[in-house]
């Protein structure tokens, strides 16, 4: 990005709305990640570009299928991920394209092709 997280762009504090904002200026996507984990507060979707809707995390529900019909009924983009904090948790969910992905602009173009997304397990 060619903002710093500096006064004017303290991103954590920044209203969601400027964020997406300056997100999309830069060529970036929004995404909420487990959207429907307790403890979480859905995004108004207007404001979202997509939702992860496979969460592979181990220990939580993540309510997967509901984040899933959620993306469908508000037309928003699907991620997902392992949502990996210790060891041995990675690798449990895929996003699968046949593209090498090395810059971010090469991953904004996947993500809006919408990759299946899988359980790593499925593909054993």
């Amino acid at each position: 990005m060619k903002h710093s997280c500096d006064d004017e762009h303290n991103f954590i504090s920044m209203h969601l709305k400027e964020f997406v904002t300056l997100a999309h200026e830069n060529g970036m996507l929004v995404f909420q990640a487990h959207p429907f984990r307790n403890g979480m507060q859905i995004i108004k979707p207007s404001y979202l570009d997509g939702i992860e809707t496979l969460n592979g995390h181990l220990r939580h529900d993540s309510r997967n299928d509901i984040a899933a019909m959620w993306a469908k009924k508000y037309d928003l983009l699907s991620c997902g991920g392992s949502d990996c904090h210790y060891a041995g948790e990675f690798g449990t969910v895929a996003m699968l394209t046949d593209k090498c992905i090395k810059t971010n602009a090469q991953l904004v173009k996947e993500l809006k092709n919408s990759p299946p997304i899988v359980l790593t397990e499925e593909l054993l």
